[in-house]
């Protein structure tokens, strides 16, 4: 053996080892960053969704089939509901049978870290499983308040696999039968979410990169043009879309994520667009949510700059895909996490396909690359950690349920002291309230607003500017009583005040962070006076009391609560 076959032998050896060490510590790295994942997406239940799911979940159990209409709302004319949800509302239901709220914190925690790992498995080279998985923990950090236990988990889930599947197919490390998975992965997800058709989509633009790849290999070589084409993409799409009509709701299901998506089209005639938190569009974000609009803002023009770099190397379904859902996110801040999941795979495909470029033409070392990286992003990692610790130090202690957002104590207040009559309720407080008190009582709204005319909405918000409309409301469905939230959202401020100052009405119960009002002709238990100190004291006591082991929630429910008052008593 010559000096030369001798030095490409020992060549090949040190670039089998180094990586081999590149994959060692992308695993580990891997491993460290599903664990982050989870730890970092962590806050104790805020959004009422759940509660609605829930209750549909026991609803189907204890009926023994799937709800066509809707049982749980009183102000229903035509109480018609597509319910989409049901598979995610049996899963979730189960779960919590099994683990209370808290099995499903954990289930939401399992669901991020298996996107994490599949993100992170896309592609096999040592950077990309590196740069990916610390760039998904970094960006589901900032998008953490968007990640909430809803089918958005299985979304996020189904999207990353059909990537898995599409770019590993591709590759040659899978056969294109792997493809049919597709299929019935499909029928779960229509079934699971009203934003099936994202699958539709990815499918989609690989089927147009294939249709590309084709007809180029046909333009390139007249020998090519006898060959029979191959069609499998094509029946992978035509079956995948075949098998979104498997829903128990038919043509009705088909059309239900056209009315989701029609209610999200930022214009100035779509109340939901304006009015609902999710549904604003990126533009037009504000406050601690202008975060949202800075991961999009930051990827974008990054992914264009390795888009650029890389032109040579450019796929048409990744194109398709970087704009498909970078239009969703601008259109509304619910599409954010969608956008990550969809965008961080393709920048880290590009980032690693860069530094191969420069070790190849510059003989950058991939392992110090590696190394540069690792230490880096656990640098900034370690940073957001004790962010997040400082953060979760502040929850209360062993509570599943995020302060101020749920109606807690006006549901106890009610069992032991009910009142007959309908209630009147906020939008976000009708999901719990169903979960606490169905059958025997229903609610005036929540957050399905997808069964409900915009008509109804409009009337609602109508309410809120205007609280004199509610008198003629509370007449019309006989309303006797009224939960309405006092901290974090103030929509309400306005109709509890009059509904204070109301003759025919009186303030029955307050935790200092929401306020129960009954009417007088149902009720003639002691009215709460905010004017006598005695009142206000024994408020501010239970506030003390059911925060004793939580000084920072104590503060700001005390803090509510005087402002609320100082409200409510001031004469404009």
């Amino acid at each position: 053996m010559g000096r030369a076959q001798i030095a490409l032998f020992q060549s090949r050896q040190n670039r089998k080892k180094t990586l081999k060490q590149g994959s060692l510590k992308s695993f580990i790295v891997m491993v460290i960053c599903i664990g982050l994942s989870a730890f970092f997406t962590y806050f104790p239940i805020t959004d009422s969704d759940i509660f609605w799911h829930l209750a549909a979940g026991r609803e189907i159990i204890a009926q023994k089939h799937l709800l066509y209409t809707d049982p749980f709302s009183f102000t229903l004319v035509s109480p018609k509901w597509v319910d989409l949800h049901w598979l995610f509302q049996l899963l979730t239901y189960g779960i919590y049978c099994i683990g209370g709220l808290s099995g499903l914190l954990v289930f939401k925690a399992i669901a991020i870290s298996v996107t994490t790992l599949i993100i992170a498995s896309i592609f096999p080279k040592p950077l990309y499983r590196i740069f990916s998985a610390i760039a998904t923990v970094v960006f589901l950090y900032y998008a953490r308040y968007l990640i909430c236990i809803r089918p958005i988990l299985l979304t996020m889930a189904f999207m990353v696999v059909y990537l898995l599947l599409f770019e590993q197919v591709r590759s040659g490390r899978r056969a294109k039968q792997w493809l049919l998975l597709c299929i019935p992965i499909q029928i779960i997800w229509t079934n699971s979410q009203g934003l099936y058709p994202v699958g539709l989509f990815i499918i989609a633009a690989y089927w147009l990169e294939n249709v590309a790849i084709e007809y180029l290999k046909k333009l390139q070589t007249q020998k090519n043009m006898e060959k029979r084409p191959d069609h499998f993409f094509s029946w992978v799409l035509v079956a995948s879309c075949i098998a979104c009509f498997a829903n128990p709701y038919g043509i009705s299901g088909m059309l239900l994520p056209l009315t989701l998506f029609g209610r999200i089209m930022p214009n100035a005639n779509n109340i939901y667009s304006t009015n609902i938190s999710e549904n604003i569009p990126l533009l037009a974000l504000h406050g601690y949510e202008s975060i949202y609009r800075t991961i999009v803002f930051v990827s974008l023009p990054f992914a264009l700059l390795l888009f650029i770099v890389n032109f040579k190397k450019l796929r048409i379904a990744h194109i398709i895909l970087v704009l498909g859902f970078g239009y969703l996110a601008f259109n509304a801040v619910r599409n954010v996490p969608l956008f990550i999941v969809i965008i961080v795979p393709l920048m880290s495909y590009l980032v690693s396909e860069t530094f191969n470029d420069l070790e190849q033409v510059w003989g950058i070392s991939s392992a110090k690359i590696i190394a540069a990286l690792t230490l880096g992003g656990f640098c900034f990692l370690a940073f957001l950690g004790l962010e997040q610790y400082s953060i979760i130090k502040t929850y209360p202690h062993k509570s599943q349920l995020s302060p101020f957002r749920f109606p807690q104590n006006i549901c106890n207040y009610l069992k032991a002291n009910p009142v007959s009559g309908e209630m009147y309720n906020d939008l976000r407080y009708g999901g719990y309230l169903i979960w606490e008190f169905y059958p025997p009582k229903k609610v005036f709204a929540d957050t399905r607003l997808i069964i409900r005319p915009p008509e109804f909405f409009a009337e609602y918000l109508a309410i809120g500017n205007n609280p004199e409309l509610f008198f003629n409301v509370a007449d019309k469905f006989h309303i006797t009583q009224a939960a309405l939230p006092s901290a974090i959202f103030n929509e309400q401020h306005a109709l509890i005040k009059a509904l204070y100052r109301s003759l025919a009405w009186h303030l029955e119960f307050t935790d200092g962070t929401s306020f129960l009002f009954v009417k007088n002709i149902v009720s003639s238990r002691h009215a709460i006076d905010l004017e006598n100190s005695a009142d206000v004291n024994t408020i501010k006591s239970s506030i003390n009391k059911e925060w004793k082991n939580s000084e920072y929630i104590r503060n700001e429910a005390m803090g509510h609560f005087e402002e609320m008052v100082q409200y409510m008593l001031s004469g404009s």
